[in-house]
């Protein structure tokens, strides 16, 4: 065989196995934990390899072991599973909504756990993009701090803006330069900071909200109508998000040349501008909430308290929106053939009286049946959710390229807000990625200094039985006689037999000369037959 042809293959041996361990760590964003008969399962791989792959991956810090299926109470007979997570704390992503008046900075970690949140209220009419970006920076770093993460463990950035945008996240300038001005270059200012980043449309970044965690849930097609200051609309058809070619399906200027609607102006804007022009007409009731609340205040939540509690004048103003919303449902819903409206930002929990009056009046402007009308429960950080489900999104698909966190990057997220770090034992109920402990025994476990460390290997070593000897199997499914990682306590009798890795680094902590090479892996190739890959290892 030429050099050339053996050189070939090895290339395609090592992209075969970087397709199987992506397939693996796959399966740990769909499960909560797996075996590996659940891998075997997902990705047709034979046990060995996935076993290997998992090991792999837990060296690299993505996927941490938990207790075996005997301690988790899942085991009946034969040899207890081994068992496996997708480490939480590997890393973090920040969902932004940089909107006209304010921008907010949710962190989350890799399951989609909140964090932290925090914002920074703008000069809606300012024409400083700089200002803008500054703004963003600010946010997001308070949002890390907040949650004790470091930047270093940012993993993506998504962020949503009242703009259409392209693939690289930039914006046309639009009317009177708006859309420039909402999105004055975020995507290449995050880049610049080393950050994996996307700039969506906020109303498509709502709509893979709702689709992840909301009313869009269970739904196919389904439209997701940003309805507070302006209109805007994200589209899922079919199961999939709607762009357009330059990214601006959900511009809604089509509303403009819709009878009874004319403009873009959502609910918020609209019922302000209708209670402040009724107020001036001198028709009202001086006792209506329209009359008595300070003009400054006067707004859309002011009306619907007010239609709530029975004034005619807010309920007209209702009646009113409800013909408008039919109107605009019975276009989009018409065009589109959805089965689902969702009603999305903050002022969707008030739309109670609104949302019914509107589907009586869909029903007679549509062929039955017409779309179902809903108001979103996410409130107000919509996008901002909807920010972290795609940047999850993100890091899932690209993630055998990304480096996890390593545990010395992991301490302040751990610790954040608590205090020194706590002293009890792990429980074994607890992932290990997940177990408290003392700060000095994550650093020597990294550093491999620990002074009782290398006594508890030898320990360790000199029990082992005879491979395939019964004895040694069953200590080494024995999670009950585990020793606490660093502090090995010299009396536990027959500690399970196990190599110490530090997560995210590839290094073992094992002494030169024990079992295994420092830093070597044996990885099982597709057909079961070992190879040795080295530091490199195998991913």
């Amino acid at each position: 065989m030429s050099r050339g042809v053996a050189e070939l293959d090895e290339r395609n041996a090592f992209s075969q196995k970087r397709v199987n361990a992506a397939a693996v760590l796959d399966q740990a964003w769909d499960a909560e934990a797996f075996t590996a008969a659940d891998g075997m399962a997902a990705t047709r791989l034979t046990r060995s390899t996935v076993i290997a792959l998992c090991d792999e991956l837990v060296e690299r810090g993505w996927l941490c072991e938990l207790p075996n299926a005997r301690a988790a109470g899942e085991y009946r007979k034969g040899r207890p599973a081994r068992r496996y997570a997708l480490r939480a704390d590997a890393g973090a992503v920040v969902g932004v909504d940089a909107g006209q008046h304010c921008i907010t900075a949710n962190v989350a970690d890799l399951r989609g756990r909140a964090l932290a949140r925090t914002y920074t209220e703008i000069d809606p009419d300012g024409h400083s993009g700089s200002a803008r970006v500054a703004a963003a920076d600010k946010t997001i770093d308070q949002a890390l701090r907040l949650a004790g993460v470091p930047k270093e463990a940012v993993m993506c950035v998504a962020a949503g803006v009242p703009a259409p945008t392209d693939r690289e996240g930039r914006s046309p300038e639009g009317e009177y330069e708006f859309w420039s001005r909402m999105n004055p270059g975020y995507a290449a200012h995050f880049r610049e900071r080393g950050l994996l980043t996307e700039v969506e449309n906020d109303a498509n970044l709502a709509a893979l909200a709702e689709g992840a965690l909301g009313a869009g849930v269970g739904a196919s097609s389904y439209i997701t109508l940003m309805s507070g200051e302006r209109f805007g609309a994200g589209y899922v058809v079919d199961g999939r998000l709607v762009r357009g070619r330059r990214g601006a399906a959900g511009e809604l200027r089509l509303l403009s040349l819709v009878e009874g609607v004319g403009s873009t102006f959502g609910i918020g804007a609209l019922l302000r501008e209708w209670a402040l022009e009724l107020r001036a007409s001198g028709t009202v009731d001086k006792t209506s909430p329209l009359m008595t609340t300070p003009r400054s205040r006067l707004g859309a939540e002011v009306v619907f308290r007010a239609a709530e509690s029975g004034d005619q004048a807010a309920l007209a103003l209702i009646d009113r929106m409800a013909e408008r919303l039919a109107r605009i449902c019975a276009v989009l819903g018409g065009l589109l053939d959805v089965e689902r409206i969702v009603f999305s930002g903050a002022v969707a929990e008030s739309l109670d009286l609104l949302l019914p009056r509107t589907a009586a009046r869909l029903d007679e402007l549509t062929h039955p049946p017409a779309p179902e009308l809903v108001a979103s429960q996410l409130g107000g950080g919509v996008v901002s959710i909807g920010a972290v489900a795609r940047a999850l999104e993100i890091v899932r698909a690209n993630a055998i390229n990304l480096s996890p966190s390593t545990v010395e990057q992991i301490i302040p997220f751990l610790y954040a807000g608590l205090g020194p770090a706590p002293q009890a034992k792990a429980s074994h109920d607890t992932p290990k990625c997940h177990r408290h402990l003392d700060r000095d025994d994550v650093r020597y476990a990294v550093q491999g200094r620990h002074p009782g460390h290398a006594a508890a290997l030898r320990r360790r070593r000199r029990r082992r039985a005879p491979a395939g000897g019964r004895r040694g199997r069953d200590r080494r499914h024995s999670d009950d006689r585990r020793p606490s990682l660093g502090r090995p306590d010299r009396q536990a009798a027959r500690p399970v037999r196990e190599r110490v890795v530090a997560p995210g680094t590839g290094r073992s902590t094992e002494p030169r000369g024990g079992h295994a090479a420092h830093g070597s892996t044996r990885i099982p190739d597709g057909d079961g037959a070992a190879q040795d890959h080295g530091r490199a290892g195998l991913i």
